[in-house]
């Protein structure tokens, strides 16, 4: 019954990521980018930023009067967890479309990588005391794929560039007028 929770859990998280994706893909693909282009640093940080965490709501927790801080900055801790874990679908989603060389939209690839990593991260984390270091050495060699790689001076680049100059200016007339 354990593996139908672990399934039922993994399509929980990969919905969750097609709705997150629908309205937030472009901070996602700006995280996974991040990730992409610095695979130690950002799992460091993601580590570290768990254990640090982790610590620091402890210390608060032994003071008894600021336990609804603790349960707060547990809230915050699990969807910083969560939304990583639902980067590191995107990205997965991403490699998968380009392996198969076909075009999905980005909350396609979010939800249909998440639900893969999902699943193999619960399958190998059945094995007992290394499951959760092999998980994470399987993440660290899907960050090695291919990836986007932009210069400056191309023309990607500058379109990309000139769309969000657009957009700011769009926003700051809409909210001038308000």
């Amino acid at each position: 019954c354990a593996a139908a929770g672990a399934a039922v859990g993994a399509l929980a998280l990969a919905a969750l990521a097609v709705l997150v994706a629908l309205f937030a893909l472009r901070p996602m693909e700006r995280v996974g980018d991040a990730i992409a282009a610095r695979q130690v640093v950002a799992g460091t940080m993601g580590a570290l930023t768990l254990v640090a965490g982790g610590s620091i709501l402890v210390a608060v927790v032994i003071t008894i009067i600021l336990i609804p801080f603790t349960l707060i900055g547990l809230l915050l801790l699990a969807l910083g967890t969560i939304y990583g874990w639902m980067v590191l679908g995107l990205i997965t989603g991403e490699r998968m479309a380009h392996l198969f060389n076909q075009e999905w939209s980005g909350p396609m690839c979010a939800g249909l990588g998440t639900l893969v990593v999902s699943l193999a991260a619960n399958l190998i984390g059945i094995i007992p005391c290394v499951g959760w270091l092999v998980v994470a050495a399987a993440a660290f060699l899907v960050l090695r794929g291919p990836r986007r790689e932009w210069s400056t001076s191309s023309p990607e680049a500058l379109a990309a560039y000139g769309r969000g100059l657009e957009d700011l200016m769009r926003y700051y007339r809409e909210d001038a007028h308000h």
